[in-house]
Parts: structure tokens; sequence; C-alpha cells
């Protein structure tokens, strides 16, 4: 490929402008020689930059399932308070046979927590009444939704007052 004329003529013009080998190297003049290595170089760009996307994904990875642990336990807490409101409105049931919530909900506290019995509204058949429990419970930007479907019996009715009979008829959690 490289000729001895192109050889003399490369280095006429480096010694008219006064470099050395080396420095002509630098300047990008090109010598008589055949480039050796530049395949290895270029594969060794695309190997590094390969393990270096590589590393990246995987450190990503690992920082956001971190987060995704976080946001389910604090879907587990959310839904703990949520059960928690549902048996505190069970135990206003069994206390007061009429119990209906505020307006807006009854706020039950729980710790430093709170959730919400959203609506507890029954329908009377007989002696007994059908309530349907809603509550809803929040912890750190984690929802939770439980309707309660659960049957009282009207303490008022029997000879012997027996301790207020309530009883669970389904429990589901339901989306926001």
């Amino acid at each position: 490929m490289y000729d001895d004329n192109n050889k003399f003529k490369i280095q006429k013009k480096r010694v008219r402008l006064g470099l050395t080998a080396r420095s002509a190297l630098f300047f990008g003049f090109r010598t008589a020689e055949k480039p050796n290595g530049f395949i290895a170089l270029t594969s060794a760009v695309i190997i590094s930059s390969v393990l270096l996307v590589l590393a990246t994904t995987v450190s990503a990875t690992a920082f956001f399932s971190r987060f995704n642990s976080l946001n389910t336990e604090y879907k587990r807490i959310s839904l703990g308070l949520a059960e928690s409101c549902v048996n505190s409105a069970l135990l206003k049931i069994a206390q007061n046979y009429t119990y209906a919530p505020a307006a807006g909900g009854d706020v039950v506290n729980i710790g430093s927590d709170t959730c919400i019995i959203r609506s507890a509204p029954y329908t009377t058949l007989g002696n007994k009444r059908t309530y349907t429990i809603t509550v809803q419970a929040s912890y750190k930007g984690a929802f939770s939704n439980i309707i309660v479907s659960a049957v009282a019996q009207d303490p008022t009715v029997s000879v012997v007052p027996p301790p207020l009979n309530v009883t669970v008829g389904s429990w589901q959690e339901v989306p926001q």
C-alpha cells in the first residue's frame, strides 16, 4: 500500500516543518508503516462501552427495586390500618346497634396513624341488620379500601340480653 515514493514525500514534509518522527505522529502526519492494533483498540472501546451500559443497567435496577420493596411494606401497613378500622367499626356496632359514622366519616386513631370509617349503611330484615362497612386507610401514599358485610342481631328482641352477635359475611379489599 505504501510505496517508496509516498514514504519519501512524507519524510520530506516532516523535515521541512522541523518535526521529529514522534511529533509528526502527534500532529497527524502518516508514517510509512502499517497501522497496527487498530482492531484491538476498537474492540477494547466497544467492549468497555457494553460493560459500562450493563453495569449502569444492573445498578439502576437494584436501586429501583429498593423502592418497590418499600412500597410493598407501605401497602402492608396501610392494609393493617384498614383492617384495624374495620375491627373498630364492628366493635362500635356491637356496642351501639344504631351506629352510623358521621357525614365525613369517623376518624380512628391507631397509634400515630389514622384510618377512616367512611360509611356503615344498613338494611333491616326482621330482627337483624346487615351493615356494609366501608373503611379507608393510607400510609405514605399507599391506600387500602376495605368493604365488609356484617350481620348484627337486635339486642332488644331477645328475652335474655346476650352480648350482641355480629357476624362477618364478606371481607374484601377494593381498588380506590
